[in-house]
Protein backbone atom coordinates (compact mmCIF):
# COMPACT_ATOMS: atom_id res chain seq x y z
CA UNK A 1 0.00 0.00 0.00
CA UNK A 2 2.65 2.47 1.03
CA UNK A 3 4.57 1.88 -2.70
CA UNK A 4 1.16 2.25 -4.22
CA UNK A 5 0.74 5.30 -2.84
CA UNK A 6 4.43 6.49 -3.38
CA UNK A 7 3.53 6.16 -6.88
CA UNK A 8 0.47 8.04 -7.03
CA UNK A 9 1.63 11.07 -4.75
CA UNK A 10 4.40 11.37 -6.92
CA UNK A 11 2.11 11.47 -10.53
CA UNK A 12 -0.23 14.07 -8.81
CA UNK A 13 0.90 15.97 -6.20
CA UNK A 14 5.06 16.12 -7.12
CA UNK A 15 4.72 16.01 -11.07
CA UNK A 16 1.26 17.30 -11.90
CA UNK A 17 1.65 20.53 -10.18
CA UNK A 18 4.66 21.41 -11.81
CA UNK A 19 3.44 20.90 -15.74
CA UNK A 20 0.16 22.29 -15.22
CA UNK A 21 0.08 25.30 -13.70
CA UNK A 22 -0.15 29.53 -14.28
CA UNK A 23 3.36 28.84 -16.14
CA UNK A 24 2.73 25.84 -18.02
CA UNK A 25 -0.09 23.80 -19.59
CA UNK A 26 0.94 20.03 -19.83
CA UNK A 27 -1.14 16.78 -19.64
CA UNK A 28 0.23 13.76 -18.75
CA UNK A 29 1.72 11.34 -21.65
CA UNK A 30 0.85 8.08 -19.93
CA UNK A 31 -2.37 7.06 -19.83
CA UNK A 32 -3.99 6.27 -16.38
CA UNK A 33 -4.24 2.44 -17.11
CA UNK A 34 -0.53 2.33 -17.87
CA UNK A 35 0.48 4.71 -14.82
CA UNK A 36 -1.71 1.57 -13.14
CA UNK A 37 0.24 -1.24 -14.68
CA UNK A 38 3.52 0.72 -14.03
CA UNK A 39 2.46 0.50 -9.96
CA UNK A 40 1.90 -3.22 -10.53
CA UNK A 41 5.27 -3.56 -11.54
CA UNK A 42 6.73 -2.24 -7.96
CA UNK A 43 3.68 -4.12 -6.01
CA UNK A 44 4.63 -7.57 -7.48
CA UNK A 45 8.45 -7.23 -7.05
CA UNK A 46 7.90 -6.09 -3.07
CA UNK A 47 5.25 -9.12 -3.03
CA UNK A 48 7.60 -11.67 -5.00
CA UNK A 49 10.47 -10.24 -2.73
CA UNK A 50 8.66 -10.83 0.43
CA UNK A 51 7.74 -14.19 -0.39
CA UNK A 52 11.10 -15.45 -1.48
CA UNK A 53 12.63 -13.64 1.88
CA UNK A 54 10.12 -15.79 3.72
CA UNK A 55 10.97 -18.69 2.26
CA UNK A 56 14.76 -19.00 2.84
CA UNK A 57 14.58 -17.14 6.41
CA UNK A 58 12.73 -20.03 8.05
CA UNK A 59 15.00 -21.40 10.57
CA UNK A 60 15.99 -17.15 11.36
CA UNK A 61 12.44 -16.66 11.42
CA UNK A 62 11.84 -19.24 14.08
CA UNK A 63 13.80 -17.24 16.69
CA UNK A 64 13.00 -13.35 15.76
CA UNK A 65 8.86 -13.75 14.97
CA UNK A 66 7.54 -17.23 15.84
CA UNK A 67 4.51 -16.31 15.82
CA UNK A 68 4.17 -14.90 11.60
CA UNK A 69 5.78 -17.80 10.19
CA UNK A 70 3.62 -18.37 7.16
CA UNK A 71 5.50 -20.29 4.48
CA UNK A 72 5.82 -23.59 5.82
CA UNK A 73 2.61 -23.18 8.18
CA UNK A 74 -0.39 -21.48 6.39
CA UNK A 75 1.32 -21.76 3.11
CA UNK A 76 3.14 -24.56 1.62
CA UNK A 77 7.27 -24.30 0.64
CA UNK A 78 6.31 -25.05 -2.84
CA UNK A 79 3.05 -22.61 -3.43
CA UNK A 80 5.44 -20.17 -1.82
CA UNK A 81 8.52 -21.06 -4.32
CA UNK A 82 5.71 -21.39 -7.10
CA UNK A 83 4.11 -17.89 -6.41
CA UNK A 84 7.38 -15.96 -5.90
CA UNK A 85 7.91 -16.98 -9.46
CA UNK A 86 4.16 -16.24 -10.57
CA UNK A 87 4.46 -12.89 -9.74
CA UNK A 88 8.36 -12.63 -10.42
CA UNK A 89 7.38 -12.70 -13.86
CA UNK A 90 4.02 -11.15 -14.28
CA UNK A 91 6.17 -8.21 -12.90
CA UNK A 92 8.83 -8.54 -15.56
CA UNK A 93 6.50 -9.14 -18.51
CA UNK A 94 4.35 -5.91 -17.45
CA UNK A 95 7.46 -3.93 -17.50
CA UNK A 96 8.59 -5.03 -20.81
CA UNK A 97 5.18 -4.29 -21.93
CA UNK A 98 5.27 -0.48 -21.06
CA UNK A 99 9.06 0.08 -21.98
CA UNK A 100 8.20 -1.34 -25.83
CA UNK A 101 4.61 0.41 -25.62
CA UNK A 102 7.17 4.24 -24.98
CA UNK A 103 10.01 2.81 -27.00
CA UNK A 104 12.38 2.57 -24.02
CA UNK A 105 13.39 -1.16 -23.87
CA UNK A 106 16.47 -0.29 -21.33
CA UNK A 107 13.88 0.61 -19.04
CA UNK A 108 12.74 -3.41 -19.03
CA UNK A 109 15.87 -4.11 -17.62
CA UNK A 110 14.88 -2.62 -14.27
CA UNK A 111 12.39 -5.16 -13.05
CA UNK A 112 14.75 -7.84 -14.42
CA UNK A 113 17.32 -6.32 -12.05
CA UNK A 114 15.41 -5.58 -9.04
CA UNK A 115 13.81 -9.16 -8.86
CA UNK A 116 17.24 -10.37 -9.36
CA UNK A 117 18.44 -8.66 -6.48
CA UNK A 118 15.66 -9.74 -4.45
CA UNK A 119 17.08 -13.06 -4.65
CA UNK A 120 20.04 -13.03 -4.26
CA UNK A 121 19.44 -10.55 -0.96
CA UNK A 122 17.20 -13.43 0.41
CA UNK A 123 20.04 -16.20 -0.67
CA UNK A 124 23.31 -13.91 0.23
CA UNK A 125 23.51 -10.06 0.53
CA UNK A 126 21.31 -9.99 3.49
CA UNK A 127 23.98 -11.93 5.51
CA UNK A 128 26.76 -9.24 4.59
CA UNK A 129 27.89 -6.23 6.31
CA UNK A 130 25.61 -3.80 5.19
CA UNK A 131 24.99 -5.28 1.66
CA UNK A 132 21.75 -6.49 2.60
CA UNK A 133 20.71 -2.93 4.17
CA UNK A 134 22.29 -0.96 1.08
CA UNK A 135 19.96 -3.66 -1.63
CA UNK A 136 16.94 -3.00 0.31
CA UNK A 137 16.83 0.64 0.56
CA UNK A 138 17.85 1.02 -2.89
CA UNK A 139 15.03 -1.29 -3.80
CA UNK A 140 12.23 1.65 -1.90
CA UNK A 141 14.75 4.22 -3.71
CA UNK A 142 13.70 2.80 -7.46
CA UNK A 143 10.04 3.40 -6.31
CA UNK A 144 9.81 7.43 -6.87
CA UNK A 145 11.63 7.69 -9.39
CA UNK A 146 10.00 4.48 -11.60
CA UNK A 147 6.89 6.43 -10.93
CA UNK A 148 7.91 9.07 -12.74
CA UNK A 149 10.02 7.84 -15.70
CA UNK A 150 7.86 7.15 -18.04
CA UNK A 151 5.55 10.50 -17.73
CA UNK A 152 9.11 12.60 -17.65
CA UNK A 153 10.36 10.64 -20.92
CA UNK A 154 7.33 11.18 -22.72
CA UNK A 155 6.72 14.48 -21.57
CA UNK A 156 10.02 15.59 -22.45
CA UNK A 157 9.84 13.72 -26.06
CA UNK A 158 6.00 15.71 -26.57
CA UNK A 159 6.62 19.09 -25.03
CA UNK A 160 10.49 19.70 -24.88
CA UNK A 161 10.93 21.54 -27.90
CA UNK A 162 8.41 23.75 -27.66
CA UNK A 163 9.65 24.97 -24.66
CA UNK A 164 12.45 27.68 -24.50
CA UNK A 165 13.89 26.22 -21.51
CA UNK A 166 12.86 22.84 -21.94
CA UNK A 167 15.72 21.02 -20.71
CA UNK A 168 16.37 22.88 -17.01
CA UNK A 169 12.16 22.31 -16.65
CA UNK A 170 12.61 18.69 -17.13
CA UNK A 171 15.69 18.75 -14.87
CA UNK A 172 13.53 20.15 -12.22
CA UNK A 173 11.48 17.52 -12.20
CA UNK A 174 13.87 15.01 -12.16
CA UNK A 175 15.00 16.68 -8.90
CA UNK A 176 11.96 16.36 -7.17
CA UNK A 177 11.95 12.93 -8.17
CA UNK A 178 15.35 11.90 -6.52
CA UNK A 179 15.06 14.08 -3.70
CA UNK A 180 12.13 11.62 -2.49
CA UNK A 181 14.18 8.57 -3.74
CA UNK A 182 16.92 9.86 -1.82
CA UNK A 183 14.78 10.09 1.27
CA UNK A 184 12.81 6.85 0.98
CA UNK A 185 16.74 5.60 0.76
CA UNK A 186 18.43 7.03 4.22
CA UNK A 187 14.79 6.67 6.12
CA UNK A 188 14.95 2.51 4.57
CA UNK A 189 18.64 2.69 5.82
CA UNK A 190 17.78 3.60 9.21
CA UNK A 191 15.26 1.15 9.30
CA UNK A 192 17.11 -2.13 8.42
CA UNK A 193 19.27 -1.11 10.67
CA UNK A 194 16.68 -1.03 13.72
CA UNK A 195 15.15 -4.38 12.24
CA UNK A 196 19.15 -5.37 12.86
CA UNK A 197 19.03 -4.84 16.50
CA UNK A 198 15.39 -5.58 16.95
CA UNK A 199 16.59 -9.32 14.83
CA UNK A 200 19.94 -9.98 16.72
CA UNK A 201 19.21 -13.56 18.33
CA UNK A 202 17.69 -14.76 15.44
CA UNK A 203 20.43 -13.62 13.12
CA UNK A 204 23.29 -14.86 15.03
CA UNK A 205 21.49 -17.94 14.66
CA UNK A 206 21.91 -17.57 10.87
CA UNK A 207 25.21 -16.26 11.24
CA UNK A 208 24.46 -13.47 9.81
CA UNK A 209 27.27 -10.30 9.69
CA UNK A 210 25.32 -7.26 10.67
CA UNK A 211 26.09 -4.19 12.05
CA UNK A 212 25.01 -4.76 15.69
CA UNK A 213 26.93 -8.52 15.37
CA UNK A 214 29.83 -7.52 13.84
CA UNK A 215 30.63 -4.32 15.78
CA UNK A 216 28.25 -3.98 18.98
CA UNK A 217 25.11 -2.51 19.29
CA UNK A 218 26.43 1.15 20.09
CA UNK A 219 28.00 0.98 16.96
CA UNK A 220 25.09 0.72 15.48
CA UNK A 221 22.62 3.52 17.45
CA UNK A 222 25.90 5.69 16.23
CA UNK A 223 25.29 4.79 12.63
CA UNK A 224 21.16 4.91 13.14
CA UNK A 225 21.56 8.39 14.59
CA UNK A 226 23.79 9.81 11.83
CA UNK A 227 21.50 8.92 9.14
CA UNK A 228 18.86 10.30 11.15
CA UNK A 229 20.56 13.74 11.29
CA UNK A 230 21.38 13.61 7.81
CA UNK A 231 18.01 12.95 6.98
CA UNK A 232 16.62 15.70 9.11
CA UNK A 233 19.41 18.51 7.97
CA UNK A 234 18.06 16.91 4.09
CA UNK A 235 14.77 17.80 5.02
CA UNK A 236 16.04 21.11 5.78
CA UNK A 237 17.70 22.13 3.24
CA UNK A 238 14.97 21.36 0.96
CA UNK A 239 11.76 22.63 3.34
CA UNK A 240 13.03 26.12 4.32
CA UNK A 241 13.14 26.91 0.38
CA UNK A 242 9.46 25.76 0.30
CA UNK A 243 8.26 27.07 2.95
CA UNK A 244 9.47 30.78 2.17
CA UNK A 245 7.37 30.41 -0.64
CA UNK A 246 4.47 28.92 0.74
CA UNK A 247 1.21 30.53 1.35
CA UNK A 248 0.51 28.21 4.63
CA UNK A 249 4.36 28.25 5.99
CA UNK A 250 3.09 27.48 9.63
CA UNK A 251 1.00 24.79 8.39
CA UNK A 252 4.06 23.20 6.31
CA UNK A 253 6.33 23.21 9.47
CA UNK A 254 3.66 21.62 11.78
CA UNK A 255 3.23 18.84 9.28
CA UNK A 256 7.02 18.95 8.99
CA UNK A 257 7.57 18.08 12.50
CA UNK A 258 4.91 16.39 13.62
CA UNK A 259 4.70 13.37 9.93
CA UNK A 260 8.94 13.57 9.76
CA UNK A 261 10.50 14.82 12.89
CA UNK A 262 9.11 12.87 15.57
CA UNK A 263 8.71 9.82 14.50
CA UNK A 264 12.35 10.28 13.37
CA UNK A 265 13.32 11.52 17.09
CA UNK A 266 11.04 8.80 18.42
CA UNK A 267 12.77 5.91 16.92
CA UNK A 268 15.93 7.21 17.70
CA UNK A 269 15.06 7.51 21.25
CA UNK A 270 13.57 3.81 21.40
CA UNK A 271 17.04 2.82 19.21
CA UNK A 272 19.29 4.54 21.91
CA UNK A 273 17.15 3.75 25.18
CA UNK A 274 16.13 0.12 23.99
CA UNK A 275 16.15 -2.90 26.26
CA UNK A 276 15.41 -5.66 23.78
CA UNK A 277 13.20 -6.79 21.17
CA UNK A 278 10.17 -4.41 21.80
CA UNK A 279 11.88 -1.29 21.91
CA UNK A 280 13.87 -2.21 18.58
CA UNK A 281 10.75 -3.04 16.98
CA UNK A 282 8.64 0.63 18.01
CA UNK A 283 12.04 2.22 16.88
CA UNK A 284 11.69 1.00 13.29
CA UNK A 285 8.18 1.29 13.34
CA UNK A 286 8.40 5.12 14.20
CA UNK A 287 11.00 5.20 11.09
CA UNK A 288 8.09 3.45 8.72
CA UNK A 289 5.33 6.17 10.01
CA UNK A 290 7.93 8.81 9.23
CA UNK A 291 8.01 7.53 5.12
CA UNK A 292 4.72 7.86 5.30
CA UNK A 293 4.96 11.33 6.81
CA UNK A 294 7.20 12.00 4.08
CA UNK A 295 4.15 11.17 1.78
CA UNK A 296 1.99 12.91 3.47
CA UNK A 297 3.91 15.77 3.69
CA UNK A 298 3.55 16.22 0.03
CA UNK A 299 -0.12 17.41 0.53
CA UNK A 300 1.34 20.46 2.11
CA UNK A 301 4.36 21.40 -0.18
CA UNK A 302 1.46 20.86 -3.16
Amino acid sequence: MIIAATMYVMRWLVIYPLINNQAFSMDFQVSHLDFFMSVMVMVCLAAAGNIINDYFDLKVDRVNKPDRIIVGNTIKRRVAMASHHVINVLAVLLGICLAWRYDQLVLAVVPVFMAGSLWYYSILFKKQLLIGNFVVALMVAIVPLWAGVFDLIALNETYGEYMVNGPQFFSVLWQWLLGFSLFAFIITLIREAQKDLEDIKGDAVGKFRTLPLEYGISMARMYIGLLSLLCIIGILVVGIPISEISQKPVLFWLCFIFTVLLPLAAGWFFTVRGKGKRDYHTAATFSKVAMAGGILLTFFIH
